[in-house]
């Protein structure tokens, strides 16, 4: 658990796999590690991981130590386009938005 945002974070970023956004929705939703209620995060939620002081990924590595350098779904949708959204990339700490029929990383919350 993050203490300052008091959002809860699976330590495994790699259990996953990669999935379309819907599919990273669907995934995040179904989870049930310690119990259920986890959700596919926000671009503001997911982009509070970001530690550019880390180096590459750029992630506190000590408690996400199995982050790839890849790109991670959010559940914001950009107002340009209903067919996008957000996504975060650790090994570049650069924010997104792309079409959701790609394929990324997932790391839910609750």
């Amino acid at each position: 658990m993050d203490t300052t945002t008091k959002l809860t974070w699976p330590r495994d970023g790699l259990a996953a796999g990669s999935y379309n956004w819907e599919g990273a929705q669907t995934y995040c939703q179904i989870l049930s590690l310690d119990g259920s209620g986890w959700r596919l995060p926000n671009v503001v939620e997911l982009r509070s991981l970001l530690d550019r002081s880390a180096g590459k990924p750029y992630i506190d590595k000590a408690t996400f130590a199995d982050t790839p350098e890849e790109w991670y779904w959010s559940a914001t949708k950009p107002p340009w386009s209903p067919m996008a959204a957000w996504w975060i990339h650790f090994g570049t700490a650069e924010s997104y938005g792309d079409m959701v029929a790609k394929q990324g990383r997932v790391r839910c919350v609750r």
